[in-house]
């Protein structure tokens, strides 16, 4: 019966298993993985960011205390680290 996390490999001495997906292609897709998680973090974080931005347009100068009552911690967290997030992309994609 065949394995399908290995395959069967004959020589010359014997007979050997050998597992189907080696460590290198497991490691990228691991990080294919990776990417598209953190692009999908990203995008909801720029998404927050901006219904956070869109909602400060409305705000006056003078009532800028008015911003502490609309602008949630996690809101001002999830706006702050699309911003750092988005310039450390904008970062490397210039070098």
């Amino acid at each position: 019966m065949q394995s399908a996390f290995h395959q069967t490999v004959r020589a010359w001495d014997g007979s050997y298993y050998v597992p189907r997906f080696s460590a290198d292609d497991a490691g990228r897709a691991g990080r294919v993985v990776l990417a598209c998680v953190l692009a999908v973090g990203f995008l909801y974080c720029g998404v927050v960011a901006y219904d956070v931005l869109q909602d400060l347009r409305q705000v006056k100068l003078i009532d800028l205390r008015a911003v502490l009552y609309r602008v949630s911690v996690g809101d001002a967290v999830l706006t702050w680290l699309a911003y750092v997030c988005g310039r450390d992309l904008l970062r490397a994609a210039l070098r």
